[in-house]
Order: C-alpha cells, then sequence, then structure tokens
C-alpha cells in the first residue's frame, strides 16, 4: 500500500514546492499583453454583425486600450479570405480601432474558390491596417460535423449525416507572432484536447495559446468539460490560454491552471472582457519528458506490484 501511495506524495509535493517560486516569477501587469475578446452567444444568421457590435462595445468599455482583439469560432457564415464583402465590413470595423485581430474566418477555398474542392477552417492574424500578417488551418477536425470519416469507403454514410462539411484539415502550425515579444500559438476549438499539439506549438516557443471555440452544439456541460481539459494543457506545458468561446465559456487560464474568475464569461450569455495576459516560456518536465511519461508510469506500477508482493512461505 505504501509504495503505491508514493507517486503522488512526490507530484503533490513537487507542484507544492514549485507553485510559489514560479508565480514569484510573473511579470507585472505592465509587461503584459491586452487581450480584447467577445462572447456574441449569436445563433443568428449575420453572425459577422454581432461580432462586430460586440467588438464596438467592447472598445466603448475599455477606452481603446487593447493590442489584441479574438474573436470567437462561430458556425460558418463568413469568409475573410474568399468573400470580398465580408472582408470589406471586417477592415471598415479595423480602421476604427488601433488594435491587431484574431479571427476565425470560417472557410477558406483550398483552390480557386471552387467549393467542390473542400474547405478549410482558418484563423487570421490581422493588423490594424487590415493586412493579414499570418493564417492557421486548423489540423484537428471534429468528426462527423467538420468532415465526414469513410465516406469514400462507406458512400451510403452520408445519408445519416447529411449535415457534415467538408473541410480539409492543416498541415502545419503556425506562431502568430506580437510585437516581437509574444508569440501566440491559434489552437481552434477541440484542438486543445490533443496535447501533442500543444507540444508542437511550445517546441516552435510559443508564449500564450489562444483558443476560439465554440461549444454551442454541445449544451452548457460540452463547455464546462472542454474547459476542464483545457486547464490540464496549461499546466502540462505552463503556458497561459486565453478561451473565446461564442456561447462560452470565455476566460484565461493561467500558466498555472488557475481559472481567472474577473476575466470569465458564462456559458450562455453575451458579453465583453479585456484580460491582461503574461507570456511564459517556462519548461516543464511533462514538455521534456510527457512522451514516455505513459509506458514509465505502466512499467512503475508493475514494478510496485512486484515489490509489494508478500514473499511465498515455504
Amino acid at each position: 500500500m505504501l509504495p503505491a501511495l508514493l507517486i503522488p506524495c512526490l507530484v503533490l509535493s513537487y507542484g507544492w514546492l514549485r507553485l510559489p517560486a514560479s508565480e514569484s516569477t510573473n511579470t507585472t501587469k505592465n509587461d503584459a499583453i491586452s487581450i480584447g475578446y467577445i462572447q456574441p452567444n449569436t445563433t443568428g444568421k449575420d453572425k459577422l454583425s454581432a461580432l462586430i457590435l460586440h467588438s464596438k462595445r467592447l472598445l466603448e468599455l475599455k477606452n481603446n486600450n487593447i493590442d489584441l482583439i479574438v474573436w470567437p469560432e462561430v458556425p460558418t457564415s463568413f469568409s475573410w479570405a474568399d468573400s470580398s464583402y465580408d472582408r470589406y465590413r471586417i477592415q471598415r470595423y479595423i480602421n476604427e480601432i488601433d488594435s491587431h485581430l484574431i479571427l476565425v474566418s470560417g472557410y477558406r477555398y483550398v483552390n480557386n474558390k471552387n467549393a467542390s474542392s473542400g474547405f478549410y477552417n482558418t484563423a487570421h492574424f490581422i493588423s490594424p491596417k487590415g493586412i493579414q500578417l499570418s493564417q492557421y488551418n486548423k489540423q484537428h477536425l471534429v468528426p462527423f460535423f467538420e468532415y465526414l470519416p469513410f465516406k469514400n469507403t462507406i458512400p451510403w454514410i452520408k445519408q445519416w449525416f447529411p449535415g457534415s462539411r467538408n473541410y480539409l484539415p492543416g498541415t502545419t502550425p503556425k506562431i502568430f507572432e506580437f510585437n516581437n515579444r509574444y508569440r501566440l500559438a491559434p489552437l481552434i476549438c477541440y484542438e486543445i484536447l490533443f496535447s501533442d499539439l500543444v507540444r508542437n506549438y511550445k517546441d516552435l516557443g510559443a508564449t500564450i495559446i489562444i483558443n476560439p471555440s465554440n461549444d454551442g452544439w454541445f449544451g452548457a456541460q460540452g463547455a464546462l468539460s472542454h474547459l476542464s481539459i483545457a486547464m490540464f494543457r496549461t499546466v502540462e506545458y505552463h503556458i497561459p490560454l486565453v478561451r473565446v468561446g461564442n456561447t462560452g465559456i470565455s476566460t484565461v487560464i493561467s500558466a498555472h491552471g488557475k481559472i481567472s474568475k474577473n476575466d470569465s464569461i458564462p456559458v450562455n450569455q453575451t458579453g465583453e472582457n479585456v484580460a491582461h495576459v503574461s507570456a511564459s516560456s517556462d519548461t516543464t518536465i511533462y514538455l521534456l519528458f510527457g512522451k514516455w511519461v505513459h509506458h514509465i508510469t505502466i512499467l512503475v506500477f508493475l514494478l510496485l506490484l512486484v515489490i509489494d508482493r508478500p514473499m511465498n512461505r515455504t
């Protein structure tokens, strides 16, 4: 019994000793990036209008003192890349502000604006002058929502999921670099579930995760589950996360896995907020050895079973 308690005790002891030291090295508010985000809670047809409306409210409340504005992922309705009208409306809004903008545009045609070629679910990083600085195509798509597995081998499956879309996965992570100081990792919606994807971003030097999401499909419980998993990613890699959801929960999670209640917008409500987020480039044990954690855990468990096994009496 005693050996079985050894590992949890060591883990808790390490956290108890390490956490105060880590928190003492946090940057001050003046060194943090000011990130504004909105939660439109929209299901209407013209979702772009709702996004712009809430963004204007955000600026009115915070006197334009915002470095970066993040929009949530919303159901497909507009495109920065392939709709000149949508791009014009967004650029007209950007002309009113002096902030960078990260938006998930909903779709981007793969080839020559041809819908039959498929779409990407793309996050765009836009400058205050309305110029795209970078873009990221979502790599991990939601099965049966964003794409239909086995549709070529089982054609009749399309009848079961007529609403499934024709998205294609991206192939590489992209860092959105801000002011040569902050390296932002865009992870769209449920991509935050994949620990190895966060690891890839950390290897690229990411210091803050930006997680535009849309959990409206799954209700309040789905949003809570999604948020809980995101907390593990921040602790595993000691990196803060800004979660921006269409229907919530929108919030900031510190590099220690702490949710900021003052920066949270509850699920199924509308709202706007500005948070000051400090970057983190720390290295964790999980980052260094995480790929081996599962194998080592099984090995240690088997060794503990052998050690704890009573000797047979002759």
